[in-house]
């Protein structure tokens, strides 16, 4: 029962649309702007780089808090004995726990039952899972995701080109192909929700960072 409760407990967390939160607050409805995504980037174009920033940080840790929950109710390793951020056995680490409650936390960032199943698209979220688990691939990945960004100006490209590295990322640093098909599952989330993103990169109409 901890196992299920767990699972539903990080998908509500991950369901808290913060980005809509932070618009409400200013009276504007973040899906009728910009590119109307409830996501940090979004939210720093319409509602100021400050706000975005908190938006990001919030959406980053749901997925802490999602993977926190998986590895402490299923695998009772979490935040006490745990192989995560709190207390880790080595560099790297694959408690499926954690990896199956950051899916659901990401699950709900892109599907919240808060918000008619329409959300974000679960990059920061899938982060927050993968710092918890492991913050040497986290920081690895990050550096990758700059040096991208950096090189194409174009935030999509660099989202979508860590997520789909993530899955050897966490292969190897779990040493654990159950863990790995996890990620891949996020992954393709991740890439489903980037399919407008994609399509205007095909047309050659994405949009830069300055």
């Amino acid at each position: 029962m901890s196992d299920l409760l767990a699972l539903v407990a990080a998908y509500l967390i991950g369901s808290l649309s913060l980005a809509r939160l932070a618009a409400a607050a200013q009276g504007i409805d973040i899906t009728a702007g910009g590119s109307g995504n409830p996501g940090a980037t979004n939210a720093a174009r319409l509602l100021g780089r400050k706000t975005g920033a908190m938006v990001l940080v919030g959406d980053l840790l749901k997925g802490v808090v999602g993977a926190a929950l998986g590895a402490w109710l299923i695998q009772g390793n979490g935040l006490i004995q745990g192989n995560g951020l709190i207390k880790g056995d080595g560099l790297f680490d694959g408690d499926l726990g954690g990896w199956l409650g950051g899916a659901a936390a990401v699950l709900g960032h892109c599907y919240p039952i808060w918000h008619r199943f329409n959300g974000g698209k679960g990059v920061a979220t899938a982060a927050g899972m993968i710092l918890f688990q492991s913050w040497i691939l986290s920081l690895i990945l990050t550096v990758v995701w700059a040096i991208v960004i950096r090189v194409s100006k174009v935030s999509s490209i660099a989202s979508l080109t860590v997520v789909v590295l993530a899955i050897p990322g966490v292969w190897i640093a779990s040493q654990s192909a159950v863990a790995a098909g996890i990620m891949a599952g996020v992954s393709a989330l991740v890439i489903a929700r980037h399919r407008d993103n994609i399509s205007r990169l095909r047309a050659g109409s994405e949009g830069t960072i300055a």
